[in-house]
C-alpha cells in the first residue's frame, strides 16, 4: 500500500536488523509492529529512543492487533508516536501517517 502511493520502503522482518538498518541510514517514520520474531516490539521501540540524537527521535507508528487502552498506554510509554490497531483501511494508515509525521514535526520552521 505505502509503495503503491509513492513512498520509498525498507522492509525488515526481524527487529535487530531494523535497528542495524536505523543506524546507516534516515528514515522519516518507521512503521512496526509489536510482534517481532527475535525481539519484543517493545524492547525494539526502548532500544531506538534509547539511540539519542536524530535516530532516537524517528517518528515510530505502531501497527498492532493488540487492542485496548493498556496496550496504548504500553507502547506510548515504550516510545512510540501513534499506535494503530488492524485491521485497518488504506485511508487510516494514510491519515496515521501523516498525523504522525505532522506531530513530530510540528516544531520546525520551514523557510520557502
Amino acid at each position: 500500500m505505502i509503495e503503491g502511493a509513492g513512498l520509498t520502503v525498507d522492509d525488515s522482518r526481524e527487529a535487530e536488523m531494523a535497528l542495524n538498518m536505523i543506524d546507516t541510514r534516515d528514515y522519516d517514520l518507521l512503521l512496526m509492529e509489536l510482534r517481532l520474531p527475535d525481539m519484543d516490539g517493545m524492547t525494539a521501540l526502548r532500544e531506538i529512543r534509547a539511540k539519542g540524537g536524530a535516530k532516537g527521535r524517528i517518528p515510530v507508528l505502531v501497527v498492532t492487533g493488540e487492542t485496548g487502552l493498556k496496550i496504548a498506554e504500553q507502547v506510548q510509554a515504550a516510545g512510540s508516536d501513534a499506535v494503530l490497531n488492524t485491521p485497518f483501511k488504506m485511508e487510516a494508515l494514510f491519515e496515521a501517517i501523516s498525523l504522525t509525521l505532522a506531530e513530530a514535526n510540528k516544531d520546525r520552521v520551514v523557510l520557502p
